[in-house]
C-alpha cells in the first residue's frame, strides 16, 4: 500500500526521550534466576566485525548443546520470509556468540556463527534457542569393552526467543540473554507479525512490504523495552521517560509475565528426553532415544490452545496446529488470551478444569522468576499503563485523556476533555512527544486527516475547531460562533466533517486538508433530535451519527443530487430503540457495517448493514457478550475485529475492553451472563489501571490504545500486540480503500 506523500511528510519519526536507568527498574521484582548481563551501550554500530555474544538459560539453569539461530525478519507476509543468517552450539555456561562480517551482504550462508546486514534495508534481527540439556549438564561419555557411549538429554520442547532490534542497531557491546522472560515479551510485543510453525522450532517473524508494514514491525519491536531488559533477561518494572520536559510514568504487567515466563520453565526445565550414541572401535554407531515423559510439558502443549478461528488473526490462511515447543505455546497464551476451555487433562494442576486454569498451576510458587500473579488470571493479554502528571505552557499532558487516534507512524494523539483541551502526543513506545492546543475549551473529538493534520473539537469556552499541524508546530482555528462542536472525522478526500451539540446538527469543511486559513463551514443534510456524540465516515461516503438518546437515533447522512438535499446531503434515521439505545462510540468496517456499542440498560454491541441510501439492517450481541459493560468507544482491526472498551468495572472492580469477530461473536468471553460482575473482558491492565475506560484507537503494530472517562484521569492503557495490525489514520484507509486491512 502506498501512503500519500503529504501525509507521510508530515509525519515524523518518533524521539526517544531520555530513560531511567535500566538497571534500577527491575530490582523490586526480587528475581531469583540466572545473573544479569551488561547492558547494550549506546555508541553509534560498528561499521566492522565484531561478535555479538550472549547466555541462553532455563530459569537459573545454562542451557548446554542448544542450536541457537540468528534470523533477519521477512517482508514477503505476516509471519513471513525470515532469512536464518548464522547458527552456534551453546557450551558448558549456555554461551553463545556471532562473528559479524567487516562489511555488509546480500549472500546468505546460515550453516557458520558468521553473519552480514543486507546491503539494502535494515530488518529486525532475532534469535531462536532450540533444545539442549536444560538441566545444565554436558553429555557424558564412558567406555565398555571396545565401545565409547556418549548419553545427553535435549529437551525438544524448549524453543525460546530474544528479539534483537534492528540490524543496524547491534554493535560490540550488545549482550543477549535468552530465557523464558524474553521469549514471553518477544512473543507479546511480536505476536501479529509470528507464525509458529508446524514443528519444534520453526517459527517465522515478517511482515508486508509496505511502509507501513515495516512502521509496525519496527514499532513492535521498540515496545519489547518496556517489557522486558534483554541484556539480563529480567523483566521491566515501573519506568519513567522523560522528554520535551515532560515525564511519563510507565507500568507494565509485570507480575503476568513473570507467571507467563514461569509456566514455560516448568516445560523447559523439565526432563524432555534423553539420547544414547554408542561408537565402536571399528567406527561403528547407532543412538536411541527416550522420548519426552514430562507432564509438564504435556499440560502446556495441551492447555495452550490455538485460536479457534484463522480469520480473526493476522495469519487468516494459517493452519495452527497443537503446540510442540514453548515458543507456539507462548504464541497461543498471546493470540489466543482468553481460552477458558475445558482443559482434556492436567496433569500438574490438582483440580484444574480449564485451560487458564491447567496453565497458571504451572506457574510454581518457587519459579525461577518473581513475584508473579497470586491467583488465576481472566487472559494472559499484557497491559502497560503511561501515567502522567506533567503540564506544559498550554495545560496538563494527560489530564482526562477523552479520545485518541493514532496517526500513521504509530504515535498516539489525545484530546483532553478538561477545561483545557490539550493535545497530547506519546511515541508508539510512550515517550512523551507533543503537548498543545490549551487554554481553549473542553476536547470532545479528535481525528487525523489524509495531509497528517489533527483535528480536535472544542466544546465549551471559546469552542470551535482547531486544526494542528505536527511538522511546524503550527495551529488553525476554524471557529464558528454559536456551533458548540463536539463529535469530528476526516474523510478520505480532505473534508472534515464535525457535530454541533447545541444546534443538533452535522456540518462539512470542505477541502479543508488543504486548505492554507479557515474556511467556512456548512450545514450538511437535516436536523438531528438528541445530542451527537460520535460520527464515522464510511467508503460509500455516507456520513453516520450516533446520539446518546433512549429513541435509538442513529442518522445515515447520505450523499443525494436531489433539490430536497442540502449541501449534497439527505438524512435519514435508521435506529431503533431495541439497537441502537444511548450509543457510545461508532466504527466502520471494510463492509461498510456500522459498529456501535450500546451503553446504559443495553449492554450490547449493535451492528447496521447497509442497503440503499436511507435504509439499513439492524442487529445487535446479547447482553454482556463478550464482557461488554457500559462500553465508551469503538474501533476495528485489521481482520475486522470490533474492540470496545468498558466503562464500568467488571470482576472486583477491574475495567476491560471487550473483543468481536466481524460477524459480531464474542471473543473475550465468547458467552455473556446476565450481570456485569459476573463478565470479564480482556482486562486492561489488571493492577495499574483503574480509571473508566473511554475511547479506543488500535496503531499499525496492533496495539490497543484506550482513554480515559475520568474527569482526573491522567493516564492512558495499552493492550500490547492483541489485534490484528490495521491501516492508520482512519481518513487513509477510506483514502485509499483499505479500511479495516492490515498494512
Amino acid at each position: 500500500m502506498a501512503l500519500h506523500s503529504s501525509f507521510l511528510q508530515r509525519n515524523r519519526s518518533f524521539v526517544r526521550g531520555s530513560v531511567a536507568s535500566a538497571l534500577a527498574v527491575f530490582l523490586s521484582f526480587g528475581v531469583s534466576g540466572c545473573g544479569v548481563g551488561t547492558l547494550a551501550g549506546s555508541s553509534a554500530p560498528s561499521t566492522g566485525a565484531f561478535t555479538l555474544s550472549g547466555n541462553l538459560h532455563g530459569g537459573q539453569q545454562p542451557i548446554i548443546g542448544a542450536t541457537v539461530n540468528l534470523y533477519r525478519t521477512g517482508t514477503t507476509g505476516y509471519g513471513k520470509g525470515s532469512t536464518l543468517l548464522a547458527t552456534y552450539t551453546t557450551g558448558t555456561g549456555g554461551n553463545f556468540a556471532f562473528t559479524k562480517s567487516a562489511t555488509n551482504s546480500d549472500a546468505v550462508d546460515g550453516s557458520t556463527a558468521t553473519w552480514a546486514c543486507p546491503t539494502a534495508g535494515d530488518p529486525q534481527i532475532y534469535l531462536l534457542a532450540i533444545g539442549g540439556n536444560t538441566q545444565g549438564q554436558a553429555a557424558s561419555t564412558t567406555t565398555s569393552g571396545n565401545s565409547t557411549i556418549t548419553t545427553s538429554q535435549s529437551n525438544t520442547a524448549s524453543v525460546m526467543m530474544s528479539a534483537l532490534g534492528k540490524c543496524s542497531t547491534i554493535s560490540s557491546s550488545t549482550v543477549v540473554q535468552i530465557n523464558e522472560m524474553t521469549t514471553v515479551a518477544s512473543v507479546v510485543a511480536l505476536q501479529q507479525y509470528i507464525n509458529p510453525g508446524t514443528s519444534a522450532g520453526t517459527a517465522t517473524v515478517g511482515t508486508s512490504s509496505s511502509t507501513q508494514g515495516t512502521v509496525g514491525l519496527n514499532n513492535a519491536q521498540s515496545g519489547i523495552t518496556n517489557l522486558v531488559n534483554i541484556a539480563s533477561g529480567q523483566p521491566m518494572g515501573v519506568n519513567t521517560v522523560t522528554n520535551n520536559g515532560l515525564s511519563v510514568t510507565v507500568t507494565p504487567e509485570a507480575a503476568k509475565l513473570v507467571t507467563m515466563a514461569n509456566i514455560l520453565a516448568a516445560c523447559i526445565n523439565s526432563t524432555n528426553g534423553v539420547t544414547t550414541t554408542t561408537t565402536t572401535t571399528n567406527g561403528s554407531s547407532n543412538s536411541s532415544s527416550v522420548p519426552s515423559t514430562s507432564t509438564s510439558c504435556a499440560d502446556l502443549m495441551a492447555a495452550a490452545a490455538p485460536p479457534a478461528l484463522a480469520s480473526t488473526t493476522s495469519q487468516p490462511s494459517a493452519t495452527f496446529n497443537a503446540a510442540v515447543d514453548t515458543l507456539q505455546a507462548a504464541y497461543y497464551m498471546a493470540v489466543n488470551p482468553t481460552d477458558a476451555g475445558t482443559v482434556a487433562s492436567c496433569q500438574s494442576t490438582s483440580g484444574a478444569t480449564t485451560n487458564i486454569a491447567c496453565l497458571y498451576g504451572l506457574s510454581s510458587s518457587i519459579g525461577p522468576f518473581a513475584p508473579g500473579l497470586t491467583a488465576v488470571p481472566t487472559d494472559w493479554t499484557i497491559g502497560v499503563n503511561y501515567a502522567s502528571t506533567s503540564a506544559c505552557t498550554y495545560g496538563s499532558f494527560l489530564l482526562y485523556p477523552y479520545l485518541l487516534e493514532s496517526d500513521a507512524q504509530g504515535n498516539i494523539w489525545a484530546v483532553s476533555g478538561g477545561s483545557n483541551a490539550t493535545l497530547s502526543e506519546l511515541s508508539p513506545a510512550g515517550v512523551p512527544q507533543v503537548c498543545a492546543l490549551g487554554n481553549t475549551a473542553s476536547g470532545r473529538g479528535i481525528a487525523i486527516d489524509i495531509a497528517g493534520y489533527v483535528w480536535i473539537s472544542a466544546y465549551t469556552g471559546t469552542s470551535g475547531i482547531l486544526r494542528y499541524d505536527p511538522t511546524s508546530s503550527s495551529s488553525i482555528a476554524f471557529n464558528e460562533s454559536g456551533i458548540t462542536p463536539y463529535a469530528i472525522t476526516a474523510d478520505g478526500s480532505g473534508n472534515i466533517f464535525y457535530t454541533s451539540s447545541v444546534s443538533k446538527i452535522v456540518r462539512e469543511l470542505p477541502g479543508a486538508s488543504s486548505a492554507t486559513a479557515a474556511v467556512t463551514g456548512q450545514t450538511i443534510g437535516g436536523a438531528i433530535t438528541a445530542t451527537p456524540y460520535f460520527m464515522a465516515v464510511d467508503q460509500a461516503g455516507r456520513i453516520w451519527v450516533t446520539d446518546t438518546s433512549t429513541t435509538g437515533g442513529l442518522y445515515d447522512f447520505y450523499p443525494d443530487t436531489s433539490a430536497n438535499a442540502t449541501n449534497g446531503y439527505s438524512t435519514a434515521n435508521v435506529g431503533s430503540t431495541t439497537y441502537t439505545y444511548n450509543n457510545y462510540g461508532i466504527a466502520v468496517d471494510g463492509s461498510n457495517v456500522i459498529w456501535m456499542p450500546n451503553s446504559s440498560s443495553r449492554n450490547t454491541l449493535g451492528w447496521v448493514t447497509p442497503a440503499s441510501a436511507s435504509t439499513a439492517t439492524l442487529n445487535a450481541t446479547a447482553a454482556y457478550a463478550g464482557g461488554i459493560t457500559s462500553p465508551r468507544g469503538a474501533a476495528v482491526d485489521g481482520a475486522g475485529n470490533i474492540w470496545a472498551p468498558n466503562g464500568v468495572a467488571e470482576l472486583s472492580g477491574l475495567y476491560s475492553v471487550s473483543k468481536f469477530d466481524k460477524s459480531g461473536n464474542a471473543l473475550s468471553p465468547t458467552v455473556g451472563t446476565t450481570s456485569a460482575a459476573n463478565n470479564g473482558g480482556y482486562q486492561k491492565p489488571t493492577t495499574v489501571f483503574s480509571n473508566t475506560l473511554r475511547g479506543v484507537t488500535i496503531d499499525p503494530s496492533g496495539n490497543v490504545w484506550m482513554g480515559s472517562n475520568t474527569t482526573t484521569g491522567t493516564s492512558i492503557a495499552e493492550i500490547v500486540g492483541a489485534a490484528v495490525p490495521v491501516v492508520m489514520p482512519l481518513s487513509v484507509q477510506l483514502q485509499n480503500g483499505t479500511v479495516a486491512t492490515k498494512p
